[in-house]
């Protein structure tokens, strides 16, 4: 029994061994079968009419480097040629760098199984030929770095498959296709700098939800350019006639680009606005250069260093807006020299130093705006020249002494904050003359005297129609303020006056002497509405 059992183990282990060598046999076998036809897909016969399409544009071109010896009816033999390995149809031509000149016949249209065509670097002149349209799976066109010039065909709006377009660094000069934005669902990615493009950046481009990458730099595009709609990854539209630049409420993030700065006199850049976003470091001086420029708008960044001593130079400048960032040092003298200016808003910043009376030179400004900052000294008596002033806010700084007659000649004004500074002494009875006046708050100070002596020019507050907001809290004020006379529209306008005592009933109910009370802390949002841009819009736009 045992001589048998070992018997039946030595043959199953026999068939075992051959069926194991029968099946690397067959592996080999299939593997080699597999090779075999690669090597004959790698051989595979280009189709007849590619084949002649080809050999008629390389005889329409001047090839001094002789790169384009194709020989033989195989793929592997046309150098930059990639066909299909199952019909032999050309899928793509990439002759870039071939040093090739003279213009294209239209003989390539014929490759009609086209995905990639890429004849950048090169010197190819003349027109691209109307006929590309037929390249219908196509999905990447570069023709950069040639001397292509003309119109750009709108036969081409039949590229719909097309990812990559690339048209830089040639001769066009005619008008930006209107067509450019709306031609492919898939585009990704447009090139067409450095070229000398005209008019204004099609309405369709910036609607464009596939586009990333968007490159119209060195043209001599003009007009307004407004919002892109799209998440754009990379833009460039440097050295351009554009009017305005807006790149606001982005995720932007380095430093301000210098870019911008470059063939500054020709841009004609009026408006340049890169608020919030993310931009650190320093303003750069090159900023004071742009001399066309009517509105720059910084805020809301990560900005720091100093405001630039020649901001001056900007003699065009109506409205600048810095706020929001960490910007030190003072306020410079230099803005003197922007004469032009209506808005100087410079709020929520580390600005310090005193408010110099050389400012008053800045006789047509409407908005000052230099309120959450570490500003210290008084109001000089010289702002009285700055008599177009109608929203001024100096509020949570460090300004201290009693209110002069300054803001006397600010006839125009709508909206005065002079809250959480170190003000003092008595309020004058002009402070109610204003008649256009909206909001007037002066709490967190230390304001006192008696409040009926404030209420004497006008008799009550009703005559004060355009009045919607007024609040005198945490102060020292003392007396009693009657409801009758309009005061109830304003409620908790005069809390945290020790002295003061508001009447209930209109018939006096006498107050109670004590400590004043401590003050709340501040409820700060960012997304606060702008006071300046409530009151004040008309002045730019």
């Amino acid at each position: 029994m045992e001589t048998r059992w070992d018997f039946s183990e030595k043959a199953g282990r026999i068939f075992e061994s051959m069926f194991l060598l029968m099946f690397i046999l067959s592996i080999s076998t299939i593997s080699s079968s597999v090779a075999d036809a690669d090597n004959l897909l790698d051989e595979m016969t280009l189709n007849a009419q590619d084949k002649a399409s080809l050999l008629l544009f390389r005889s329409q071109v001047r090839d001094p480097n002789q790169r384009l010896l194709w020989v033989g009816s195989g793929c592997a033999n046309w150098t930059g040629v990639g066909c299909s390995r199952w019909n032999g149809r050309v899928l793509a031509l990439n002759l870039t760098g071939f040093n090739l000149s003279g213009q294209l016949h239209s003989s390539l249209c014929n490759l009609s199984s086209l995905e990639t065509l890429n004849l950048s670097r090169n010197n190819l002149s003349g027109s691209i030929p109307p006929c590309f349209s037929s390249f219908w799976n196509l999905k990447t066109l570069d023709l950069s770095y040639n001397m292509f010039s003309g119109v750009v065909p709108d036969t081409l709006m039949k590229l719909s498959r097309l990812t990559h377009l690339d048209f830089s660094h040639n001769m066009f000069d005619e008008m930006l296709p209107y067509w450019i934005g709306n031609f492919s669902l898939k585009l990704q990615k447009l090139e067409m700098g450095y070229n000398s493009f005209q008019g204004e950046i099609p309405e369709g481009l910036l609607h464009l939800k596939s586009l990333k990458f968007l490159d119209l730099s060195h043209n001599n595009l003009s007009g307004n350019l407004p919002d892109f709609r799209q998440s754009l990854e990379h833009l460039n539209l440097e050295s351009n006639s554009l009017i305005v630049l807006d790149l606001s409420y982005n995720q932007l993030s380095g430093y301000l680009p210098k870019k911008i700065l470059e063939s500054s006199e020709k841009s004609g850049l009026i408006v340049l606005d890169l608020s919030h976003n993310q931009f650190s470091g320093d303003i750069p001086l090159g900023f004071t250069e742009l001399k066309s420029l009517q509105a720059l708008f910084l805020s809301h960044n990560l900005l720091t260093g100093e405001i630039p001593s020649r901001i001056g130079n900007l003699t065009y400048l109506q409205v600048i807006d810095l706020s929001h960032n960490s910007l030190s040092g003072s306020i410079p003298l230099n803005f003197i020299g922007c004469f032009q200016l209506l808005a100087l808003i410079l709020n929520n910043n580390n600005l310090s130093g005193e408010i110099q009376p050389e400012l008053d030179a800045l006789d047509i400004l409407k908005i000052l705006d230099v309120s959450n900052n570490k500003i210290s000294g008084q109001i000089p008596l010289t702002l009285a020249g700055c008599k177009s002033l109608e929203v001024v806010d100096l509020s949570y700084n460090n300004l201290s002494g009693p209110l002069n007659d300054a803001l006397t000649k600010w006839s125009n004004l709508r909206y005065l904050s002079l809250a959480h500074n170190k003000f003092n002494g008595p309020l004058a009875s002009w402070i109610f003359m204003f008649e256009g006046i909206q909001t007037i708050d002066l709490s967190g100070n230390t304001f006192s005297g008696n409040i009926l002596m404030v209420f004497l020019i006008p008799a009550n507050l009703s005559s004060l129609g355009n009045l919607t907001h007024l609040n005198l809290s945490f102060n020292y004020f003392s007396g009693i303020v009657n409801k009758t006379k309009g005061y109830w529209r304003f409620s908790g306008a005069f809390a945290g006056n020790p002295n003061l005592c508001v009447e209930t009933s209109g018939s006096g109910d006498g107050c109670q002497l004590k400590a004043r009370p401590v003050e709340p802390e501040r409820a700060f949002e960012e997304g606060e509405i702008k006071k300046w841009a409530d009151f004040g819009m008309g002045v730019f736009g």
